[in-house]
């Protein structure tokens, strides 16, 4: 592992008004005197996009689905009842919509995890719970594969702290074809509380879990164990391959959030480092497909700006020659830090880390997720934050990060 370099080179500062520049974005979405959020949002067939989101008021707590058009425009509206919270959505090629949440149909006094299927008019097929007695269990990602088989992240499912995360295969039907859970207490003695946020199909048809996991100091045994990124790569079948809890001999304590493959053997995911200044800088982390670490980068957010006192990376995409991290950072130390987006370039991820650009939204607040979109239009989606009354924010973005104009095209 090398040394540690941070350099902070240029910046050009870009902040985005929410209200001029372009009157097609961003887009608000949401009903007054009610808080409205979204999770996640993917870009289906016709170039338009569905949002996988929710509500909820002094009366009731459900999912909804929205569907726009290219330029984020409504088409429809759906309001799902009885399901109380949606984190992940997925789309087959041929129009079949996933979406994965929690729920208390069945267990009132604790959420269970769900998977439920839509026709491409956002029509309920099928709709299958996974409940435990007395547990509260989270379906916290999702993703179908090209044989129409689903896997499902759920935490929280078996033994506490043991076996707290598991994927689930399902067949097209939804049948379970085998459930497991990963980075087990019961194999690994030094870990504790395992914790997914994501899961990602390989190019070799494997998946990788990024999350976190309490992990023992390996010169410590039987010490206190403290919070490590976790990744866990498993075969198609279900078997662990490898458990890499990251950073454990270099003393890094925090979260991973996202991770993409780079080519066949590469994987970078970003996250959240706990500083010794401050509890949240950016991290970023390279491993290989056999689980060994091979570099990182920890980025104090002051040294992009000196207003900034906090900071995280939450994803990250790749473009040409260039990557795009969705961030957290603020000016205040000890407050919700808003959403953002810095562009840097893919030759100073790990040493001279040069922000080239940057957009901030000062009025925004999390669930927040990004994408790169038709004709490679960054998406950015998070909520508009005001008291009693969230609203969904959309925007479109060129690689500039300036907000997109109208797209007068046509699609079916």
């Amino acid at each position: 592992m090398k040394p540690l370099t941070k350099k902070i080179l240029t910046l050009i500062f870009l902040l985005p008004s929410l209200f001029s520049f372009s009157q097609t974005w961003p887009k608000y979405y949401g009903e007054p005197n009610r808080n409205d959020y979204s999770y996640d949002i993917l870009e289906i067939y016709d170039k338009g996009y569905l949002i996988c989101g929710g509500y909820y008021n002094d009366v009731s707590k459900w999912t909804f689905l929205i569907k726009t058009n290219i330029n984020g425009d409504t088409l429809w509206t759906k309001i799902i009842e009885g399901y109380n919270k949606s984190l992940a959505i997925e789309q087959t090629i041929n129009g079949e919509i996933f979406v994965a949440g929690l729920t208390r149909v069945i267990n009132y006094e604790n959420y269970d995890p769900f998977i439920l299927k839509l026709n491409n008019c956002g029509e309920k097929e099928w709709c299958i719970i996974f409940s435990l007695p007395d547990k509260s269990s989270t379906a916290k990602d999702i993703k179908v594969l090209e044989t129409g088989e689903i896997i499902i992240l759920i935490n929280m499912y078996g033994d506490y702290p043991e076996e707290t995360m598991h994927l689930f295969k399902l067949n097209v039907a939804g049948d379970v074809i085998w459930k497991k859970p990963f980075c087990s207490g019961y194999v690994h003695p030094e870990g504790a509380i395992p914790l997914g946020s994501k899961v990602i199909v390989t190019l070799q048809n494997e998946y990788l879990i990024t999350g976190d996991v309490y992990w023992e100091d390996p010169w410590n045994p039987g010490g206190t164990k403290g919070l490590r990124s976790l990744f866990v790569l498993v075969d198609s079948t279900g078997n662990e391959k490898w458990v890499l809890p990251f950073g454990i001999n270099d003393t890094i304590y925090g979260h991973a959030y996202n991770t993409f493959q780079k080519g066949e053997n590469i994987f970078i995911s970003v996250g959240r480092a706990f500083g010794q200044q401050v509890d949240r800088e950016g991290i970023i982390m390279k491993f290989d497909t056999l689980g060994n670490e091979l570099d990182f980068n920890i980025i104090n957010f002051q040294e992009i700006d000196t207003n900034f006192k906090v900071g995280l990376f939450w994803d990250i995409i790749e473009k040409d020659s260039i990557y795009i991290l969705a961030s957290f950072f603020d000016s205040d130390p000890n407050g919700q830090a808003p959403p953002g987006e810095l562009i840097v370039d893919t030759n100073q991820l790990f040493s001279n880390f040069t922000v080239n650009n940057y957009s901030h939204y000062l009025s925004n607040d999390d669930p927040y997720n990004v994408f790169l979109s038709y004709k490679d239009k960054l998406l950015s989606n998070s909520v508009f934050d005001q008291p009693y009354n969230w609203d969904i924010f959309l925007s479109k973005l060129n690689l500039n990060l300036e907000y997109d104009t109208l797209d007068p095209g046509n699609y079916t």
